[in-house]
């Protein structure tokens, strides 16, 4: 695109494929399994400070 706008392709994947355990587990021994692809759109910008007057 151009140097303030980018476009591209974003992947995730989580596995977990035993039960929870431990005190934070009070929903249950929940097993995972996550994976996902998308776009993904990104933007940046320069920031120009300027000095103060003192």
């Amino acid at each position: 695109m151009n140097e303030h706008l980018q476009l591209g392709v974003v992947g995730y994947a989580y596995q977990q494929l035993s039960g929870d355990s431990g005190q934070g587990a009070v929903l249950g021994p929940f097993e995972s399994r996550v994976f996902g692809i998308g776009p993904e759109i990104g933007t940046s910008s320069t920031s120009t400070t300027r000095p103060r007057d003192t």
